[in-house]
Parts: structure tokens; sequence; C-alpha cells
């Protein structure tokens, strides 16, 4: 995230970058809420895809990122998300 914020009305998630921002300006007023349930899905899954995808410009090699990807769909698909079947995970997981 970029290190100064322009002039502006704001709808993000507080993350270590942000939360940094804001700590070095504390003139900004910030009205803070929690996300409705409704919305949680889209709005991690937006968050999440930005920060994988982040890693993923980041990784010159294509096998890593493609070990990567499946990496993290077996992780939500198995660990997280347990008893979910494993079909969800088979069904979207990155082939070469």
């Amino acid at each position: 995230m970029n290190q100064e914020l322009p002039y502006g009305i704001y709808d993000s998630l507080i993350d270590t970058s942000l939360q940094k921002i804001l700590s070095r300006y504390p003139a900004l007023r910030s009205v803070l809420g929690k996300i409705d349930p409704e919305e949680q899905p889209d709005r991690y899954a937006e968050f999440v895809a930005r920060v994988v995808q982040q890693v993923l410009r980041e990784e010159p090699n294509s096998d890593k990122r493609q070990k990567i990807c499946n990496a993290l769909l077996a992780k939500v698909s198995w660990d997280l998300c347990y008893p979910m079947p494993v079909e969800i995970f088979e069904r979207n997981r990155v082939e070469g």
C-alpha cells in the first residue's frame, strides 16, 4: 500500500500497512465499524486475493507459483474448513 493517503473517504479493511499509516497521522478522523456478516466473504476474499496476487507477482518461478496456489487451496479447503469435502479442493486445483 502507498505510504501516503490522498484526501478522501476510504472503505477499507485495516491491515498492518494501513494501521501504520493511520498511526503516523493521528489527526486523521477514522470511523471504524464492523463488516456486515453478509459482506464478509466478499470483503475478505478481495483482501486475500490482493495479497496473493502480490506474492505471485514477486515469485518469478512459475512452478513455485503453482505450488503456492495449491498449498493455499489445500489449506483453506482441508485444514480450515474441515469437514468440508475434499472435492472442493480437487475441483479448484491449479494444474500445470
